[in-house]
C-alpha cells in the first residue's frame, strides 16, 4: 500500500499529526461536554414527565388528552433526550479512537474511524421521538379544544 504522505518531510508529518490529534482531542472534549449536557437535560426532563403524569392523574379534564400528553412527554422528552445523549457518547468514543498518541510521531499513523451505524441510528431516533412528541402534543390540544376530534 502506498504511503499517501510520502511527499511530506518528517517534520511536516509530525506537525500535521500533532495538529490533527489536538483537533480530535478537542472534538472529543466537546462531544463529551454535549453528552454531559444532554444527560443533565434528560434528568431534568424526567421531572417534567413525572409532572405530566401527576397532572394527568390529578386533573381529569380530558382523559384522552391526558393520555396523549403523557405519551408525548415520554416519547419526546425522555426517549429523544436519551437517544441524543447516546449519540454524543458514541461520537466522543469515535473521536477518542481517532486521536492516537502516535499522531504526535506523524500523520501516517492516523487511523480512519470505522463507520458506526449506531451514530446514525441514535441521531434519527432522537429526531423521530422529538417529532412524535410534537405530534402527540398537537393531538392533545385538538382533543381539548376541538371536542369533535374525540367523538
Amino acid at each position: 500500500m502506498d504511503d499517501p504522505y510520502s511527499h511530506l518531510s518528517d517534520e511536516q508529518k509530525r506537525s500535521i499529526g500533532k495538529a490533527f490529534r489536538e483537533d480530535n482531542l478537542e472534538m472529543r472534549r466537546q462531544a463529551h461536554q454535549a453528552a454531559i449536557d444532554y444527560g443533565k437535560w434528560t434528568i431534568a426532563t424526567l421531572f417534567a414527565v413525572n409532572a405530566a403524569i401527576t397532572f394527568a392523574i390529578r386533573d381529569d379534564l380530558n382523559s384522552s388528552a391526558d393520555g396523549w400528553l403523557v405519551v408525548g412527554m415520554f416519547a419526546g422528552v425522555l426517549l429523544s433526550g436519551l437517544s441524543a445523549w447516546a449519540n454524543w457518547g458514541l461520537i466522543a468514543s469515535m473521536y477518542d479512537k481517532c486521536s492516537s498518541p502516535n499522531l504526535a510521531i506523524g500523520i501516517q499513523y492516523y487511523v480512519r474511524p470505522e463507520s458506526n451505524r449506531w451514530i446514525s441510528v441514535t441521531h434519527w431516533l432522537s429526531l423521530l421521538f422529538g417529532i412524535g412528541s410534537g405530534v402527540c402534543a398537537a393531538i392533545a390540544v385538538l382533543t381539548i379544544f376541538v371536542p369533535e376530534v374525540t367523538a
